[in-house]
């Protein structure tokens, strides 16, 4: 735990976001919201900072939620930008209850299924997925099946959500994080191709590929790969030359930022 606290400070403690849809079979209707409390609670033990889960059930019943949950990683990766989450984590849990575990027992043989799959949202990259299964027995079948999504939830979260989390920031260090930059208010395209030759020189900056050019407010988009966090970057670009001018930033987030000529 002391290893992992140091880690997630180096990575200043990406945001998570945890999206599971729950089915439960041979049971009554349940909308317990289960598998995805059990995830989150690991998640929080292990100290990562969770997207409140009320943000979360405001958009539950949106289209884009429903897209989300559907496979549809485009809008999850939306869906976690807009809720300032670093990384997603999206998938379903299955709880059957199989009837008795032992004829006049009344202990109700209950399985949990989860598959989860955690969705990087500065790159749009999934980060592989994993199945997990637990059992459990209990005269509730409430208790039963939360027992046996604890059992499912703990191995899909230790063997698989953190090592990926873990294994991508590990890749940022290495080869730098994608960041959107935007830069305003550039005189000419000459300046625009000036600038980007400056970003190239910048400690800590791995590529910038240019990704737009509009004269019209003289509007310059870029790809960057970074060796640190958009607040690190912002602090190195802030008040540098610009041809004849100042670079000012007016704008942060974790996966982009945008800066104005003055």
């Amino acid at each position: 735990l002391i290893a992992m606290q140091i880690l997630l400070d180096r990575m200043e403690r990406p945001s998570v976001m945890v999206l599971i849809e729950e089915e439960y079979l041979n049971m009554a209707n349940l909308n317990l919201n289960l598998a995805e409390t059990e995830v989150t609670s690991l998640l929080a033990a292990k100290g990562f900072d969770l997207v409140d889960q009320s943000q979360v059930a405001r958009v539950r019943e949106t289209e884009q939620q429903r897209l989300a949950m559907g496979g549809n990683d485009g809008a999850a990766q939306a869906l976690g930008l807009q809720l300032g989450a670093q990384y997603v984590v999206l998938g379903k849990a299955i709880v059957q209850d199989n009837g008795e575990a032992m004829a006049g027992s009344g202990m109700k043989s209950m399985q949990s299924s989860m598959q989860l799959r955690v969705l990087q949202t500065q790159s749009g990259k999934i980060l592989g997925s994993v199945v997990k299964t637990g059992v459990a027995a209990h005269v509730s079948p409430v208790t039963g099946a939360t027992q046996a999504l604890q059992s499912s939830a703990s191995k899909a979260v230790d063997e698989y959500v953190v090592n990926a989390v873990t294994t991508a920031f590990q890749d940022f260090v290495n080869n730098g994080v994608p960041l959107k930059v935007t830069v305003t208010n550039l005189a000419s395209f000459s300046d625009a191709s000036t600038l980007k030759s400056s970003l190239e020189q910048i400690d800590g900056v791995v590529s910038v590929k240019q990704d737009g050019w509009i004269l019209n407010g003289g509007l310059l988009m870029l790809d960057l790969r970074f060796r640190g966090t958009s607040n690190d970057l912002a602090m190195l670009l802030d008040g540098i030359q610009a041809g004849d001018s100042i670079l000012q930033i007016a704008d942060l987030a974790p996966d982009r930022l945008s800066a104005k000529v003055k």
